[in-house]
């Protein structure tokens, strides 16, 4: 389970700004996490994620996603940031 404490709500669609986020997953599912995060983070820097932002349900396996409960995504604020590409869903 991802969980958090909100800060305040950051716009109209009701997206919250969290002062604190827990993880609450096994170890497995934790480095899944880290090795989405540190890849999503490469692919900004060389250029190479060319999409505005990426979910990780679309990178992590559904047991991933059942034990999250949630789904985590990343901005791009790259300079490729309004490139489009169609991300495949796992399989």
């Amino acid at each position: 389970m991802i969980s958090g404490y909100a800060r305040e709500t950051s716009n109209a669609l009701g997206l919250l700004e969290l002062r604190e986020v827990t993880f609450s997953l096994s170890t497995t599912h934790l480095r899944q996490l880290a090795e989405f995060l540190i890849t999503t983070a490469n692919r900004i820097e060389d250029g190479t994620l060319r999409t505005g932002h990426l979910h990780a349900r679309q990178a992590l396996s559904e047991q991933w996603m059942r034990e999250a409960g949630c789904d985590v995504i990343i901005i791009n604020e790259g300079p490729t940031r309004n490139a489009v590409e169609k991300i495949p869903e796992p399989s």
